[in-house]
Order: C-alpha cells, then structure tokens, then sequence
C-alpha cells in the first residue's frame, strides 16, 4: 500500500517503495535504505522521482509520527537524514499536513526556489491513521535489517 495524499481538487501525491537500494548488504545504513518512488499531479505539471531518500528505520518513525502528531508530546516536524522529504502538522486555517519536497524529490523548475516546495493536506480528507497504516503496511514489506552498530 503506497502512502497517499489528496487535496480533493485534483492535488495527489503517491510514495511508495520499490525495492532496498542494496538488497544484498550486511552493513546497518547501506542495507536499509530504500528507493522510494513518488508520483505527483499537480495543476501547474505532474512529476515523478525515484530516489533512496527514506531508511526502513525513518519509515517507522514517520508511523510513529502520524500516530502521535496531533499530542502535545510530538514534535509537529518529521524530517528524515536525506532532505528530500519532510512533514509537518500546521493548524491553520485548517488541521492539515504539510509534504515538502526538495532536492531529488523537488518538481520541475515553475516550482523551484531557495526552500521545499510544500503541499498542504488536510487533515479531514487524509487522516492520520491513514498515514500511519499506510508507513506500517510499507514497513512489513521492507523491514528493518540488522542492528545498529
């Protein structure tokens, strides 16, 4: 199940995960990254990117974000070690998230500028459940690999 988020006006956006980018690798990091796969529709122009930007371990993080986002305990940010990719729960004017894209995951150039470019999600069209099973489901096909250190 890839992760989903729809605006209800014709903003989509689809991450999912293809494969481990070294399958076959014994050391921690190496064997945990994965290529995420990203389709975008967007009004100004569609784009596609194919990128290792997210770790199994960051994939269970961003579950865990989406389950606790909306406490007081949790940051309201979801960063990952590559930048491509960020979160962030915004209030106003309407409980929603807001999906960064920059560096390899960035669209084409009518969007580019010093900073992500972020799509707002709201909440009451793309919950935090949904966000959250959507991550486990991604994680129990592509688990962690090994131990740290």
């Amino acid at each position: 199940m890839a992760i989903q988020f729809s605006d209800g006006a014709g903003i989509t956006v689809s991450l999912d995960v293809d494969t481990y980018q070294f399958p076959n690798s014994d050391e921690y990091w190496d064997a945990n990254w994965l290529q995420v796969r990203g389709t975008v529709t967007h009004p100004l122009g569609d784009w596609r990117f194919r990128d290792p930007c997210l770790a199994t371990m960051e994939l269970a993080q961003l579950a865990e974000w989406a389950a606790n986002a909306a406490s007081a305990e949790t940051s309201t940010h979801c960063f990952f070690t590559e930048p491509c990719l960020s979160l962030e729960l915004v209030g106003a004017p309407e409980p929603a998230i807001a999906l960064g894209f920059s560096h390899e995951a960035a669209p084409p150039h009518w969007a580019r500028n010093a900073g992500p470019f972020v799509l707002r999600f709201t909440l009451a069209l793309n919950p935090l459940e949904g966000l959250e099973r959507a991550a486990r489901e991604l994680l129990c096909r592509f688990p962690i690999k090994g131990e740290p250190g």
